[in-house]
């Protein structure tokens, strides 16, 4: 398929670094791997050199999701985010965020090229985000120098007056909104628009209404699961894998294969997988896990180790 497959291979890093070199080897030789989706929590990595090493220039669409380092930040201060109605929390993810864009610009410094295509926004805080405050800080991200990146907002689950939250920012509708006002994109991510609506068929409805609006810009296949498992609590958001891997995870192949036709017919930019493989699941064990989603998404697969 034409558009980029990206993996979000911090979610299945073997646990050393010699493996871990290994793993991202293995993913570039891949012909469907397209790119990675890279973590931003403090920094994108202690090893600029090292890290650098393993962007294999194969990797031609990669996004930065500062996620990990939003969530750690809203869980000691739950005023942080983009739309906190709160002005010091406002300002601290504005400046996290600019942090963000320097970390950017000295990883594609290194390898002397643009690495990053695409970095993801996210409408934290939980419970309290503000849709008003949210469209002030993009008035604000939007005119910084994203050396090339184009600005998505990926969705996260909603917050929802009784319902026990992962997230609980912003609907989709208001980012949507926002997003149009400013001239960027919605990625959907399918596991949290499934802890959203508590089912399997909000991820395809959230795309439909993404796409509908002409705001929609990617996906990304991670699932969900309705009940205690090895991973976690019951719509604990642990990035599972299809069910055929996990299963009591709600993410099947036919879910995969409707969301990804829905979302092909659009002109979007990327797709992708990030799911969590425990760490002594063996090399070609993690790409075969990736693979089985890239394929039920349409790509076009092959194993290649070695």
């Amino acid at each position: 398929m034409s558009v980029p497959f990206i993996i979000g291979a911090y979610t299945s890093l073997p646990a050393t670094k010699q493996e871990q070199a290994e793993y991202y080897q293995i993913l570039a030789a891949q012909p469907w791997v397209n790119g990675l989706e890279i973590p931003f929590r403090d920094s994108i990595t202690d090893d600029v050199e090292w890290f650098v090493s393993q962007l294999s220039e194969n990797f031609t669409t990669n996004m930065l999701t500062p996620i990990p380092g939003v969530m750690h930040r809203v869980g000691k201060d739950p005023l942080f985010g983009l739309a906190s109605p709160d002005e010091s929390g406002q300002t601290a993810a504005l400046d996290y965020l600019l942090n963000a864009s320097w970390a950017i610009k000295a990883i594609n410094d290194a390898a002397n090229r643009q690495v990053f295509t695409h970095i993801a926004l996210h409408s934290a805080p939980t419970a309290i985000a503000d849709p008003v405050v949210f469209n002030n800080s993009l008035d604000v991200v939007t005119q910084w120098d994203w050396d090339g990146a184009k600005l998505v907002i990926e969705h996260q689950d909603k917050f929802i007056e009784g319902q026990v939250p992962q997230k609980g920012f912003l609907s989709l509708e208001d980012e949507i909104a926002a997003a149009r006002a400013h001239g960027i994109g919605i990625v959907i991510n399918w596991g949290r628009s499934a802890i959203e609506g508590r089912n399997a068929t909000t991820p395809c409805e959230h795309v439909e209404i993404a796409a509908h609006a002409q705001a929609l810009a990617g996906v990304m296949f991670s699932g969900a699961h309705a009940e205690p498992n090895a991973f976690g609590p019951a719509w604990n958001d642990d990035h599972v894998p299809l069910d055929t891997n996990e299963p009591t995870s709600l993410m099947t192949s036919a879910h995969v294969a409707d969301v990804a036709r829905t979302a092909g017919k659009q002109q979007i930019s990327l797709m992708g997988a990030k799911v969590s493989i425990g760490t002594n699941a063996s090399l070609s064990t993690r790409l075969d896990i990736l693979r089985h989603i890239a394929m039920a998404a349409g790509s076009t697969t092959g194993l290649q180790i070695g």
